[in-house]
């Protein structure tokens, strides 16, 4: 068999290729100096965007498994830390290596193999603990570097908000550097932004549709467009990072105040939880033969000290007929003749004994099976698969006996997505009668088979 040379590539950013560790570049190097020792390449392995810390790479993994069935003679690296930065795995890789009898050529020389002298191995052990270090050191270097293009005003993010655009940065003495300053055009959006949040306090989604429909800035505008003008610290003027905070950076939309203020009434705001409307989509007037529909409303009363109270009253309505009727009347006038059909199903009995049955069955299966399969029986792969099948119609049991349970109790005591289900799964169609006047006679109700 064949014993190949092979050539190993590894960059971990776009920055590395920047400083010369472009793969193009270490592939040339390795050609160039593989053909003065008389070796030709016979593959090369590249992992592209991996850091040399771990060893879930992709392709140093194949290399590695090629490695081990004994059909490797030579790999080629330009860098020692390109197959790794962590000293205790080189250690690893080094005795891998020797034991397969596999040369690595450096071309920096920065390599050891496990039969070198201890004072070349030692030399290259503190190469690679400097090389695991080296990344942790780079990002300090560059958080610095931005802090101080920050304090100069500069702008140091690549992508800009909506209504701005970059300009040269005046006020920094480094060549092509630029700065961010409000577009303009935008200024009379961003103050009508600014004043149905603080004046009239608009949810943002409201401004949005307000935004659209007048077709500001020739776009569609969503509530995550309107809340990123009011609470972004660009918008202020300020420049907010995880390394970096500064007021006054640049020219914004509005001050750091009126931003701290939007804030506060964004996130203040209550949230208004949705009603359930109980017959919503089955009740018809029976005059018109109209789907009624749900409209709320507000009626306000005298309360303790003469203080006014609102309350939000529920309505189904007729257009047709422009009548409306509450929904608590409503739900009286469905009860007072069907509720014991509603609830009190004469089945429900029935079902609830053969489902108990049911459960009980399936536990002593259930138990039947864990005794068969510590006894040797059957097999590990029939006694999983049989044992979730047990679980999953348990389950599936359990949740209907609850449901059902749920329906004999009192209605008063079911929350109101549970009347809801009720009444959906019981109820076809509610025909509402607005000349009779007693609960009793005002609906009529038609059940589902």
């Amino acid at each position: 068999m064949k014993q190949l040379i092979l050539a190993y590539e590894r960059v971990s950013s776009d920055e590395q290729g920047k400083k010369g560790f472009s793969i193009s570049e270490q592939q040339n190097d390795i050609e160039t100096y593989a053909m003065k020792r008389g070796d030709i390449i016979d593959r090369h392995y590249v992992d592209k965007g991996y850091s040399g810390t771990t060893m879930n790479r992709k392709n140093v993994k194949k290399m590695l498994k090629q490695v081990a069935d004994g059909n490797v003679k030579k790999i080629y690296i330009k860098f020692a830390n390109r197959l790794s930065r962590d000293d205790t795995m080189v250690r690893s890789l080094r005795k891998v290596f020797y034991k397969y009898k596999v040369e690595i050529v450096s071309i920096n020389e920065d390599w050891a193999a496990e039969d070198d002298n201890a004072d070349k191995k030692l030399s290259c052990d503190l190469v690679s603990r400097v090389d695991r270090a080296e990344p942790e050191r780079a990002k300090i270097r560059t958080r610095a570097g931005l802090m101080m293009s920050a304090k100069l005003g500069n702008w140091c993010v690549p992508t800009v908000r909506l209504g701005f655009k970059k300009i040269p940065n005046p006020n920094s003495t480094v060549k092509d550097s630029q700065t961010i300053a409000p577009i303009d055009e935008w200024r009379p959006t961003v103050d009508k932004i600014v004043k149905m949040i603080l004046d009239h306090q608009y949810p943002a989604q409201k401004i949005a549709d307000i935004l659209s429909g007048a077709n500001e800035q020739n776009r569609v505008w969503s509530a995550k467009d309107v809340l990123m003008i009011a609470t972004k610290p660009e918008y202020s003027g300020e420049f907010e990072q995880s390394y970096f905070k500064s007021v006054n950076h640049h020219e914004g939309f509005y001050s750091p105040e009126t931003r701290q203020e939007m804030i506060k009434i964004i996130h203040g705001r209550r949230r208004v939880k949705k009603y359930v409307y109980l017959f919503k989509g089955i009740v018809f007037c029976q005059e018109c033969g109209g789907l009624l529909t749900c409209i709320p409303t507000v009626k306000k009363r005298k309360g303790k000290n003469n203080v006014m109270t609102k309350t939000p009253v529920y309505y189904y309505f007729c257009k047709e007929c422009n009548k409306r009727i509450n929904e608590s009347k409503l739900l009286e006038g469905v009860l007072f003749s069907y509720e014991k059909r509603l609830l009190m199903n004469p089945d429900v009995s029935e079902d609830r004994k053969r489902l108990i049955k049911k459960i009980i069955k399936i536990e002593d299966s259930i138990e039947n099976l864990e005794e068969e399969y510590f006894d040797d029986l059957i097999d590990e792969i029939y006694y999983k698969k049989q044992r979730t099948n047990l679980l999953r119609k348990r389950k599936q049991s359990e949740k209907a006996l609850k449901e059902m349970q749920c329906e004999v109790n009192d209605w008063k005591n079911l929350s109101r997505v549970e009347q809801r289900k009720i009444v959906k799964r019981c109820l076809k169609k509610v025909m509402i009668d607005f000349k009779k006047e007693t609960p009793s006679k005002i609906a009529t109700v038609e059940l589902k088979e």
